[in-house]
């Protein structure tokens, strides 16, 4: 009979569907929701280069995109390795968001660089 090396516990795992409705709510209301703040804030100050309402909730679906291949390299239950993926896919997502929006908010009227760079801020926090 084999041994199982201390390092190595058996935990019971369990599966819990209620918190899947929960998770895809979440994220279809921040592919939803943000955008379209997002937009009304673009629209609101006048920004020139400015995307359409539908451009602006595609940017957000495409940049989630990355998270594809991640969930299925999930399957490799290591913790460490999984946090590895998880903040290389959050860097990706993020930095297609920050490129695509960038010329949008210096498109800005007012032309304030801190103000430029408080919104590209906030579009990062909120990701």
């Amino acid at each position: 009979m084999a041994t199982m090396s201390p390092n190595i516990t058996n935990t019971d795992w369990h599966y819990d569907y209620a918190k899947v409705g929960l998770a895809a709510s979440t994220i279809f209301t921040y592919v939803l929701a943000v955008p379209v703040c997002l937009w009304f804030l673009f629209w609101f100050r006048g920004c020139t280069a400015n995307y359409s309402l539908l451009e602006t909730i595609c940017v957000y679906g495409y940049s989630l995109s990355i998270y594809v291949p991640i969930s299925i390299l999930w399957v490799i239950n290591i913790r460490s390795f999984q946090l590895i993926l998880l903040s290389i896919g959050a860097i990706l997502s993020g930095s297609v968001l920050v490129l695509v929006f960038a010329p949008v908010v210096h498109s800005d009227p007012s032309k304030t660089i801190k103000t430029s760079y408080l919104i590209l801020i906030i579009i990062i926090l909120m990701h």
